[in-house]
C-alpha cells in the first residue's frame, strides 16, 4: 500500500523547513528590536554590543545599531519574496520529480538486474497490449458487427445505439481509437518531462493525469507563477509575507491533492 509519491516527502519537507525559518525571523527581529530598546534606553545595565552573528563576515560595529534598523524595516517584505521564491521552486521541482516517479514506476528494471537486459519502455509495452487486444477482439463476430455499424460519421439519435454498441466491444477488449493513440501519449509525456516549462504544468496536469484546477487555482497558479517570475527577474522587489504565507498554503494544498490523485490512479501494477 503506498500512501504517498518518494517524490511528496523532499517537497513536504522542504516546504515546512522555509515556514520554520519564517517563524524563527519573525520572533527573532522584535526580540533583537527589543534589546536594542533596551541597550540605548539603559546604556549602563546592559552591555552596549548585540550579540555577535552567526556569520563573521555579517559582524556589525558595537557602537551602532543603526543597520539594523535600516534592515528590519522592509524584512517582512523580502522575506515574503524569498518564501514565494523557494515555494514555487520547490513545487515546480515536485511536478518534474513525480511525472519521472510515474514514468519509473512502469519501467521497472529487467529481474534478475541487468543482466536480464532493459524491458519494453511504458510506451512500447502499451502499444503491445493494445496490439494484441486487437488481434483477439478482431476475431469475435460480435466485435466484427459492433465495428462496422459505428463506422462514419455520428448522427443524432444514434446515442443509445452507440452505447450499446461500445459495451459490446469493452466485453470484448476491443479499444476504442482514443485508446490506440495511449503510446504516443506516453512517448510524448516521457519526452516532455524532460525540458517541462512551469508554464505547461497546468495543460500536462490537465491533459497528461487528469487532474483538473478549479477556475480560481488555474488563474492563481498563473498569476503566482508571473509574480515568481517577476522576483527572479528583479522586476519585483517585495512581496507582502501574509501573502506569501497565503501563496505556500495554495500550492501546498494542491501539492496534497495531485499526491493522492497519483498515488490512486497512476501507481498501478500494469504486468502480470
Amino acid at each position: 500500500m503506498i500512501a504517498h509519491t518518494k517524490s511528496y516527502l523532499p517537497l513536504k519537507s522542504n516546504t515546512q523547513e522555509a515556514i520554520d525559518f519564517v517563524i524563527l525571523v519573525t520572533h527573532s527581529v522584535p526580540a533583537l528590536c527589543a534589546y536594542m530598546k533596551a541597550v540605548e534606553r539603559k546604556p549602563d545595565e546592559k552591555p552596549m554590543n548585540i550579540p555577535m552573528p552567526d556569520l563573521p563576515w555579517a559582524k556589525l560595529s558595537p557602537e551602532s545599531h543603526e543597520r539594523l534598523r535600516e534592515i528590519k524595516q522592509s524584512y517582512k517584505k523580502s522575506l515574503g519574496k524569498y518564501l514565494v521564491l523557494s515555494t514555487f521552486s520547490y513545487f515546480e521541482a515536485y511536478i518534474v520529480d513525480v511525472l519521472g516517479e510515474i514514468i519509473a514506476f512502469h519501467n521497472p528494471p529487467a529481474k534478475g538486474g541487468d543482466s536480464g537486459g532493459p524491458q519494453p519502455g511504458w510506451s512500447r509495452k502499451a502499444k503491445e497490449r493494445i496490439l494484441s487486444s486487437l488481434q483477439t477482439a478482431e476475431n469475435s463476430h460480435e466485435v466484427l458487427r459492433a465495428t462496422r455499424k459505428l463506422r462514419g460519421p455520428y448522427e443524432p439519435g444514434q446515442s443509445q445505439r452507440n452505447r450499446v454498441l461500445h459495451q459490446t466491444l469493452a466485453s470484448n477488449g476491443y479499444p476504442l481509437p482514443g485508446t490506440l493513440l495511449v503510446p504516443f501519449a506516453v512517448a510524448e509525456l516521457t519526452q516532455k518531462v524532460k525540458n517541462l516549462k512551469s508554464v505547461d504544468v497546468p495543460d500536462i496536469l490537465s491533459s497528461a493525469l487528469l487532474f483538473d484546477l478549479t477556475g480560481d487555482e488555474s488563474t492563481n497558479y498563473t498569476k503566482y507563477r508571473n509574480l515568481r517570475n517577476g522576483i527572479a527577474h528583479g522586476r519585483t522587489k517585495a512581496v507582502d509575507l501574509k501573502k506569501a504565507m497565503g501563496i505556500n498554503e495554495f500550492f501546498r494544498g494542491i501539492a496534497v491533492r495531485l499526491d493522492q490523485h497519483i498515488v490512486k490512479l497512476f501507481l498501478l501494477q500494469e504486468d502480470s
